[in-house]
């Protein structure tokens, strides 16, 4: 019934269902990945860890790009991997304040060398690759900028 109401509204709309039918994906897809991320973190009870988690990653990957798994289902496990590797060593006693400024640092530097990374079926022009690499260039900064405050307090 819900999908029939949709198509018609569609149908009135003159909306591209396959359009529609692909961003409704998107919109699960990620909704799935987040409840997933949240879950593991309150596990490890660190719930805020899970949401700057979300929030930093989502961040970098829009105007970064980066690594695109050829399935949905393989960039699901790419990404709940990641969060879990980090909530395992996030205690660990390697993974310091310091150790995670220079982490950071190396990783900011490795992003700015190669970001913004191109999706075949999604290009960028060329104001759009100079505004991701200004936006970037800013958030790793204050990414850095976090971590040092951290280190000396």
């Amino acid at each position: 019934m819900l999908q029939k109401l949709v198509n018609q509204r569609l149908d009135e709309l003159n909306y591209d269902k396959k359009i529609f039918h692909h961003g409704l994906q998107i919109i699960i897809h990620d909704g799935i990945g987040f409840i997933c991320v949240l879950t593991q973190s309150i596990l490890f009870h660190n719930f805020l860890f899970g949401i700057i988690y979300i929030l930093v990653f989502s961040h970098l990957h829009i105007h970064a790009g980066g690594y695109h798994a050829p399935t949905k289902l393989q960039c699901f496990f790419v990404y709940n991997s990641l969060f879990f590797f980090f909530m395992l060593t996030q205690d660990s006693i390697i993974f310091t304040y310091f150790a995670n400024c220079i982490l950071t640092g190396i990783s900011s530097l490795f992003i700015l060398r190669y970001a913004p990374v191109q999706h075949i079926y999604s290009p960028l022009s060329q104001i759009e690759k100079y505004k991701n690499k200004d936006i970037l260039q800013i958030s790793l900064f204050f990414s850095l900028l976090f971590y040092i405050i951290l280190l000396v307090l």
